[in-house]
């Protein structure tokens, strides 16, 4: 089963890829080449939204404001952009394709992450995500099949 946002989101890879790679860039880390992970991977994200939320704790206890709102920026614009599209779909297909309670459990797990990444603050253009819309269509299909 994919793993990775750009198996669920129907947009360009590379935007996708260069796009995660730039939110990591601008907060120091880069996903080790050695783990042969692409920066969409669902480990590399939650990794990255773990960062921030330790790096924006420790601005709150610092009364840094100017850290506390760059932080709270880059984890609601990289949550609305990046998890939150596509890891409820990834649950769901994760509880139905995997019956074995470690999946299972694992799936009740990543859902309660999905619960409080939508509790982080968010940007003023944040929408609700939660229900993802329906596809209409895409124009990377051909119509000529």
């Amino acid at each position: 089963m994919p793993n990775h946002e750009s198996s669920y989101i129907r947009r360009d890879k590379g935007a996708i890829l260069s796009d995660t790679a730039a939110f990591y860039t601008a907060f120091g880390v880069a996903v080790d080449p050695d783990s042969h992970h692409r920066t969409d991977h669902l480990c590399a994200q939650l990794e990255f939204v773990a960062l921030l939320l330790v790096k924006l704790a420790r601005a709150k206890s610092e009364n840094n404001a100017e850290a506390v709102w760059v932080t709270e920026d880059a984890l609601g614009k990289f949550n609305r952009d990046h998890v939150m599209e596509w890891l409820p779909s990834f649950i769901s297909r994760l509880a139905s394709c995997a019956p074995h309670p470690f999946y299972m459990s694992a799936a009740d797990l990543l859902w309660s992450v999905w619960e409080r990444l939508w509790e982080q603050p968010k940007t003023a253009a944040f929408e609700d995500v939660r229900t993802p819309e329906t596809d209409p269509g895409t124009p990377y299909e051909c119509d000529m099949v």
